[in-house]
């Protein structure tokens, strides 16, 4: 289980979490976020593909006019 963790300064440079006392930099932590959060979006995306849902993608229309 993920914990927030609140905002921090930006003089302050190291993640610690209070709950499990996992330390790092804080772009390492930022970076581990971001991660988690494109994979679950990518799978997601991929289950919605697989049920055969429209998952909201823009089509391009092409122009007429040139």
């Amino acid at each position: 289980m993920r914990h927030e963790t609140g905002k921090k300064e930006l003089s302050e440079r190291t993640h610690v979490c209070s709950n499990c006392g996992y330390t790092t930099d804080r772009d390492v932590a930022a970076a581990q976020v971001v991660l988690v959060r494109g994979l679950a979006a990518v799978g997601h995306t991929v289950k919605m593909l697989a049920e055969g849902k429209f998952i909201g993608i823009p089509v391009k229309q092409e122009s007429s006019c040139l």
